[in-house]
């Protein structure tokens, strides 16, 4: 997950948002919790790294074609 994250270079808060819903949407509730856990530790070192080299231009390479869903 984290290296399709960095490859694609997802690093705006609302693209990594939808990514999860859509990891969420296509996975049973079972997994939800680990996908959670997993996109929670992805999300605090992506923001911790950012913080540190990358200007925050808001933009993403990567469109998304799931739904946003509320949680």
């Amino acid at each position: 997950m984290l290296q399709m994250i960095l490859e694609k270079e997802i690093y705006s808060k609302d693209d990594l948002k939808e990514l999860l819903n859509c990891f969420l949407q296509l996975n049973s509730p079972y997994h939800h919790e680990i996908i959670v856990r997993a996109f929670t530790e992805i999300w605090n070192g992506v923001f911790s790294v950012k913080n540190n080299n990358v200007s925050n231009n808001g933009s993403s390479k990567l469109q998304f074609g799931c739904k946003s869903r509320e949680f």
